[in-house]
């Protein structure tokens, strides 16, 4: 359970994580949707709040062209969900309330696993002329 971040749950604040990997998960329909892992979720001050949280992989994301051990540093809105299974012939699991967060904005790279900064990363959109 992420019981720090339970305690500003409905907040919008500054973060900073490290990534780990990439991952898929299974869409309705269609192919999977590609995930991001980070690990060492903390807020402004330095203090940790989660040991990891996964993201969908949005364009924000994939233009910083992450490898492992890069950190970034994002503002996101904590909310809570339902975690558990709600199924059906006796294979429900036990329900309870957790926290994520949701809506990260304002992603930039801080630094990267080989020592590069976002500076030194090409912008999604310097490609295209006015």
């Amino acid at each position: 359970m992420r019981d720090k971040l339970g305690e500003i749950s409905g907040t919008r604040t500054s973060f900073s994580a490290t990534f780990v990997r990439f991952g898929r998960k299974r869409a309705f329909k269609g192919p999977p949707i590609r995930t991001a892992l980070f690990q060492n979720i903390c807020d402004s001050a330095g203090k940790q709040m989660c040991d990891h949280i996964w993201f969908t992989l949005g364009l924000q994301l994939e233009s910083l062209n992450l490898s492992p051990g890069d950190c970034i540093k994002f503002c996101a809105r904590v909310t809570t969900y339902t975690k558990g299974y709600r199924g059906r012939n006796g294979f429900d699991q036990e329900l309870s309330i957790d926290y994520r967060l949701s809506f990260p904005t304002n992603i930039k790279k801080l630094s990267g696993a080989d020592g590069t900064t976002n500076a030194d990363q090409p912008s999604l959109f310097d490609a295209g002329g006015a």
